[in-house]
């Protein structure tokens, strides 16, 4: 079978990608405690860029100072940028592009508040607290810990947080920068009924949970300018009871891509749902590609799908048939970077 459109070039805003293939965002702990990037960092996506992946996103970076993730690269502050411009140019060197990934856990750091370093507990005067914060003061089932309801001047600094950050991996010279609006973190949950219970302007109705989204995406766009390239990532589904659906993700990604967005992941699953974010042996391939199909039929932005897309016939496929524009994969990267040549030359 021959891989025609996977090693197609494609475009995401102003970039230019050789080949549909992305390197899937994952966690891998590989910082110091205050959230700077070890040097075998470097070699990893330098490696991963070697074996002909197009587009690396990396893992989940602490934007928020009130709110960092033990083990994760932080990028709150301007003293982070040259560890981030080292990959950048590694990446580039080895012929990829790159976008750091943006977050906040919100309410999953009840579960990180024990193991977060000193330095992140005592801060100096004026640099503020740690918060796990989430939409609304709800018990979570997970540790049936009460979450602290983000107030409208929480929301206000998370917004404004994200933007600098943003900015900053412009600054370190990304290639474009993907905001994380899934999984369980701080956005999924504001996107979420099950989460949301707000009565403001951030809650209520499929386009008011939007808002805080919304925000945060604008305020990058502006942060950023117009020709920088800003992916949206989040949860089309957490297949959860009262949770989100992919008929709400419908109506809301118009408005993520009205926001700013170049382009939108579509991934699933919130932290109670994690089988669908790391889908095993049990699921068939491709299990969530459906969900991507459905957003891209709304939209008119590249739209990227992911899950248990291991065999490139069948990424091929998933192209061939308009339900997606890019490739996501994660698994394979790790076990061997050279899977994008490899299968290039049908290996």
């Amino acid at each position: 079978m021959h891989l025609d459109r996977l090693f197609q070039s494609g475009r995401i805003g102003t970039m230019e990608v050789k080949n549909r293939i992305v390197m899937a965002p994952m966690g891998l702990q590989c910082h110091d405690p205050e959230g700077f990037i070890r040097d075998h960092l470097v070699d990893y996506f330098a490696e991963r860029a070697k074996g002909g992946v197009g587009f690396i996103i990396t893992m989940i970076c602490s934007a928020v100072n009130f709110a960092p993730s033990p083990g994760g690269a932080g990028i709150w502050d301007d003293k982070f940028i040259p560890g981030i411009r080292k990959v950048n140019t590694a990446v580039h060197e080895a012929g990829a592009k790159i976008a750091w990934q943006l977050g906040c856990r919100g309410k999953e750091l009840s579960l990180y508040l024990e193991k977060l370093p000193v330095a992140f507990i005592h801060k100096p005067k004026g640099e503020g607290v740690i918060k796990a914060l989430a939409p609304s003061a709800i018990p979570w089932v997970y540790n049936n810990k009460v979450p602290e309801e983000a107030t409208l001047q929480d929301i206000k600094d998370i917004v404004e947080s994200m933007g600098e950050a943003a900015r900053r991996l412009k600054d370190a010279g990304s290639d474009a920068v993907e905001i994380h609006g899934g999984h369980g973190k701080i956005i999924t949950q504001f996107l979420s009924p099950r989460d949301n219970k707000r009565t403001d302007e951030y809650g209520g109705s499929i386009e008011k949970r939007a808002r805080f989204a919304c925000d945060i995406i604008s305020r990058v766009r502006q942060k950023v300018g117009p020709d920088f390239p800003i992916v949206f990532r989040w949860s089309a589904s957490d297949f959860l009871p009262g949770g989100t659906t992919i008929e709400d993700s419908m109506q809301q990604a118009p408005l993520f891509v009205e926001a700013g967005a170049d382009a939108l992941n579509v991934s699933a699953s919130e932290f109670m749902s994690t089988e669908w974010q790391f889908l095993s042996y049990l699921f068939p391939d491709g299990a969530i590609v459906h969900l991507a199909e459905a957003i891209k039929k709304v939209v008119d932005v590249p739209v990227i799908t992911v899950g248990k897309i291991w065999d490139p016939r069948h990424a091929e496929r998933i192209l061939e048939e308009g339900k997606a524009d890019f490739i996501a994969v994660g698994r394979q990267l790790l076990a061997d970077p050279q899977w994008p040549n490899k299968a290039k030359k049908n290996r």
